[in-house]
């Protein structure tokens, strides 16, 4: 078993000029883990490996800290402990900690502007230990939900940051942060079926809709979250696709119906349906959103596979079950390893983009 031991009090100071979403919501565990953490081989390759174990007085409280929402606990001591071993030569680094509560939370780490996703301004922190390569840094908890929400956090790096006058991202009276809210996006960062969206009355048939006498409309979709859906096991919509570099927005045929002003009234009883009234129902389609920022760089094929490292961070060296069920995730999530209800990055991407977490060592 490898790990990396950082000696020394991990202090807790103010992670300025990082800016991180709180990205973690109820919903985003992605189910049990297929078989129970266990490798089907029980080993590993000489020189390959899927998980390291990082050492750190410290650091799961420091990731209980983060999933929790607090300024005052940085991730970049746990990413330079492992930097301290490996090269800079990943994307993605995902912090994985046996705490107590949470599920996943994003911070930038060397992301540039792209203003065609609504970036205006660059992201470059080297306290976590790359110069110029790591693109984020995420935090997740490992516990007995199993995987996830490691595609919803991923995909934090390019969304959704898009126009507000688009009304993504809030309701009537709350603001979900970077997510789609309550429009029929049905995918990773949130959003209902468009297919299931049906007016309370006359006859539950598909909109437009008859108002009510207070001028708003009430209306009733299958059951969704409005800032996550379903964790590891839901693909990426096509617009989240588009925003990624991976289709042009060509490919993105369906328009997005948004509530405006949405108030959730209540979830249907006997149904598995959520009932909603708002002054409207808005419509924006791809052309709308690259009309104010512009088209998307489509990525080239040989831009498509991203490298990741998954570090499991604990006070002591872990547990051969801990650090397995580490390693399953981090298989399935790459498609090295099959799963009946989770799917890999490649998979959630339609194949058109691949994630390699395999680790080698310095």
């Amino acid at each position: 078993m490898r790990f990396i031991v950082l000696f020394g009090l991990l202090f807790l100071t103010a992670c300025d000029g990082t800016s991180p979403d709180d990205a973690a919501t109820p919903g985003d565990d992605g189910g049990a883990l297929p078989d129970g953490g266990a490798l089907p081989d029980g080993g590993e390759g000489p020189t390959t490996d899927w998980v390291v174990n990082v050492v750190v007085p410290g650091g799961p409280a420091a990731v209980q800290g983060f999933l929790d929402g607090s300024s005052e606990a940085p991730l970049w001591p746990v990413a330079s402990a492992f930097y301290e071993t490996y090269d800079d030569e990943f994307d993605f680094l995902y912090l994985l900690a046996e705490v107590d509560h949470g599920t996943g939370r994003f911070v930038p780490v060397h992301r540039p502007a792209m203003p065609a996703n609504g970036i205006v301004g660059a992201s470059d922190d080297a306290r976590f230990g790359s110069p110029s390569r790591l693109r984020a840094t995420l935090a997740m908890r490992l516990g007995e939900l199993g995987n996830g929400p490691t595609l919803h956090e991923t995909s934090h790096f390019w969304g959704v940051f898009l126009d507000e006058s688009f009304g993504f991202g809030h309701d009537h009276t709350m603001d979900f942060g970077p997510h789609w809210g309550v429009a029929s996006v049905n995918g990773q960062l949130g959003g209902f079926d468009g297919s299931t969206l049906r007016c309370e009355l006359p006859a539950g048939g598909a909109p437009p809709c008859d108002p009510e006498p207070s001028g708003r409309v009430r209306v009733t979709m299958d059951s969704f979250g409005p800032a996550a859906n379903g964790g590891d096991s839901v693909p990426y919509a096509p617009i989240e696709l588009y925003l990624m570099g991976l289709v042009p927005p060509s490919e993105v045929t369906e328009p997005v119906t948004v509530l405006r002003a949405a108030d959730f009234i209540e979830a249907v009883a006997g149904t598995d349906r959520f009932l909603f009234e708002a002054d409207g129902l808005d419509t924006v389609t791809v052309d709308d959103i690259t009309a104010v920022h512009g088209v998307v760089p489509l990525l080239p094929a040989d831009q498509r596979t991203f490298r990741a490292a998954f570090v499991l961070v604990t006070e002591a060296p872990a547990s051969d079950a801990s650090m397995e069920a580490a390693r399953r995730w981090s298989r399935v999530f790459s498609g090295e390893d099959d799963s009946p209800n989770l799917l890999s990055f490649s998979d959630a991407t339609g194949g058109r983009a691949s994630m390699d977490s395999r680790i080698v060592p310095r």
